[in-house]
């Protein structure tokens, strides 16, 4: 209950219902279920803001995976790690610890959050102004993606490279990958992706020097932020205005 909680996003009614249990879980061995009890804390503290604590929170959750012996929610764990790491700025500890990560996923042929972490990865070493790796991790997870049809995971890849090739000049290419990624997230009913892609869009046509189609990307951006009630996509809208 308290996962299902932490995920629609009601912090306090997930932590009154996590926290009575953790100390007999913890006495009846049942490393499985408290393993879910500290990701719903990391969550919240995530969610917060809160980094060191979340990352206390994940030490806790690695120690009963490991006596789980869960090898996809250690690999998952270290994803996480990582995920913090890049908000606290040690994008080189994140990508060591994003790469750990994906070498399990790999071995056990979990492709799906393989290709959701080798996105972390490229846009950790975007963040580093390393663009050769960037576009290898993210064509990693393209060609994942695709195979096995995740469309949530392709619209971001596609995002992310449409903003890669902006910074490289490429710009028509650019615009290419965040036609087909706000027509993924159209698909997929993905309203915050899809202001990400246009609010993407409209930064490639401002370096066009496409003025009103740049206009027009920004208006359906603000729209749809407005739509999907997040006040930081909003934010982020009417700074490219």
């Amino acid at each position: 209950r308290g996962w299902v909680l932490i995920r629609q996003g009601e912090a306090e009614q997930a932590q009154l219902a996590v926290q009575p249990y953790l100390e007999l879980l913890e006495q009846h061995q049942r490393w499985g279920d408290l393993l879910l009890g500290y990701k719903v804390f990391f969550h919240i503290a995530l969610s917060q803001s809160r980094w060191s604590e979340a990352r206390s929170y994940l030490r806790l959750a690695l120690g009963c995976a490991e006596k789980a012996g869960d090898i996809r929610e250690i690999a998952r764990i270290h994803n996480n790690v990582g995920i913090v790491l890049t908000q606290e700025g040690d994008l080189q500890g994140a990508a060591k610890e994003c790469e750990r990560a994906a070498l399990s996923m790999r071995e056990i042929g979990d492709r799906n959050t393989l290709a959701s972490i080798e996105v972390n990865i490229g846009a950790i070493y975007y963040k580093l102004g390393e663009y050769a790796q960037a576009l290898e991790h993210y064509d990693d997870s393209l060609h994942i993606s695709l195979a096995i049809g995740a469309r949530p995971i392709e619209s971001i890849v596609r995002s992310n490279l449409g903003e890669i090739y902006r910074r490289l000049g490429r710009l028509s290419e650019s615009v290419e990958q965040l036609a087909l990624s706000a027509e993924l997230c159209r698909q997929t009913n993905d309203d915050l992706g899809l202001a990400e892609a246009y609010r993407q869009l409209a930064e490639t046509y401002i370096a066009l020097d496409q003025l009103a189609e740049a206009e027009r990307a920004t208006e359906q951006a603000y729209a749809t932020a407005v739509a999907s009630g997040d006040p930081q996509t909003e934010a982020i809208a009417y700074r490219v205005r």
